[in-house]
């Protein structure tokens, strides 16, 4: 069986974000080279930093500081990463956003995961003990996907097409 392997979601910081009391995970992009680097007591950016520097967010909220729902757009720089894949979206990027509702939702795919139309995202079991599938409506790859409600269960799925996919090559 291979290893379980979770998520972990980097905002990209902005203009406003100059001096920071950083006490999570950096992520910084170095022409096409991503590394991981642990915890600053007070980070210092120089302009040419913006746009290359995100900040870990905690997963399950993480859609709240870079995803405009309404427009399904992101509306910050951020980046998933999973395993040694670092996936990223700009600020602007169209997005399309599935969400799932029902008694037990279990997710069939994985974050960083190719989809085609059609493809099931999601198994719903209903009240009755019936089994629904929640369908992909787009080609892409998933983003991101959380749950953002509990009783009943709700989940959220983004997927677009502009993601790109840069290797993690340090991780401290």
């Amino acid at each position: 069986m291979d290893k379980l392997v979770l998520p972990r979601i980097f905002i990209g910081i902005g203009e406003s974000d100059y001096n920071l009391d950083v006490d999570r995970s950096l992520l910084i992009l170095e022409e096409d080279k991503v590394y991981i680097k642990k915890p600053f007591k007070q980070l210092y950016l120089s302009s040419k930093s913006i746009g290359n520097v995100y900040v870990e967010e905690i997963y399950d909220d993480a859609y709240k500081y870079f995803l405009d729902i309404e427009q399904s757009a992101i509306c910050r720089n951020v980046c998933t990463v999973i395993g040694v894949k670092a996936l990223f979206l700009n600020a602007g990027d169209p997005v399309v956003l599935r969400e799932f509702i029902g008694k037990n939702i279990v997710p069939m795919v994985s974050v960083g995961e190719k989809v085609e139309k059609s493809t099931r995202l999601v198994a719903i079991f209903t009240g009755k003990r019936e089994v629904r599938y929640g369908l992909s409506q787009t080609d892409g790859v998933v983003f991101y996907f959380t749950q953002i409600e509990y009783k009943p269960q709700k989940y959220l799925f983004v997927i677009s097409q502009n993601v790109v996919v840069r290797e993690v090559v340090g991780c401290e």
